[in-house]
């Protein structure tokens, strides 16, 4: 779980802003341990009263509650770290930052180095060897399992506001915040200063494209026809020219640039 929080926040009259204290932390780590891990133990009490969990065959034990309550004291006496980063004082490395949680793939295809139907081989960044590349070889039912944990139910909110940024104290208390800190003309003229980009960012892909590089992606540079986009392909370059020889065997014949020439 990641939280970005606001560096202070608006007085009760929403007329100042009231930055922190205590050389600059928002709130004791101490603290936030202690209650971190008092929620979750509570939470898997509760869901443990109320039949949420389902439980494997060598884990049939912890079905009685007495067992799995006394495997949470235990839990309980454990010091539970949180780690509370510096400021993100760059707007644009916090989105790319968030990003990777909420809009990317679970594991990146070109990750898939080897599969022969029985099991799958992937790398992996390991931090615990200093976040050097490492790989891993499951059965397929191993890796489809690991792999659909982080897969979210549907409907699922990846990302959740609140405080002056909850939907419905927003237009309020945000509007209140910026002037609070004498940045709503500086946020206007940031937005007046990039609006094509902008607008371009939501537009399609082949869109996009055309207005980033000035030139129709899907448009031939030699003769001027309109490709049609086939399939994206992801991997090895062995790969890649597979795909553009059969790509150069189809047209040989009747595109004047790929012909042979007479010797």
């Amino acid at each position: 779980m990641h939280l970005l929080v606001t560096e202070g926040g608006l007085s009760l009259d929403g007329v100042r802003w009231i930055r922190p204290y205590q050389l600059g932390w928002l709130m004791s780590e101490a603290g936030i341990k202690k209650m971190w891990r008092y929620h979750c133990i509570t939470a898997f009490r509760r869901a443990h009263r109320s039949g949420k969990f389902r439980w494997e065959a060598k884990s049939a034990l912890l079905k009685q509650y007495p067992c799995f309550n006394k495997l949470l004291s235990a839990l309980y006496q454990m010091t539970w770290y949180v780690h509370i980063g510096a400021a993100l004082l760059d707007p644009g490395a916090t989105v790319r930052y968030i990003g990777r949680y909420t809009k990317r793939a679970v594991l990146a295809e070109y990750r898939v180095t080897h599969y022969d139907g029985k099991l799958v081989r992937f790398a992996f960044g390991d931090y615990a060897q200093g976040g050097k590349t490492s790989c891993k070889t499951l059965p397929v039912l191993a890796f489809i399992g690991r792999l659909i944990r982080h897969v979210p139910d549907k409907h699922f909110k990846m990302v959740r506001h609140a405080g002056l940024f909850a939907p419905r104290w927003k237009a309020r208390y945000l509007a209140a915040a910026h002037v609070a800190l004498a940045q709503e003309s500086n946020r206007a003229t940031r937005l007046a200063s990039k609006p094509e980009k902008m607008k371009t960012s939501l537009l399609p892909w082949r869109q996009r494209k055309a207005a980033e590089k000035g030139k129709d992606p899907l448009l031939c540079t030699l003769c001027q026809v309109e490709m049609e986009l086939i399939e994206v392909v992801f991997g090895s370059h062995a790969m890649v020219a597979k795909y553009f020889d059969m790509a150069q065997r189809a047209t040989a014949p009747f595109h004047p640039a790929l012909q042979a020439v007479p010797g």
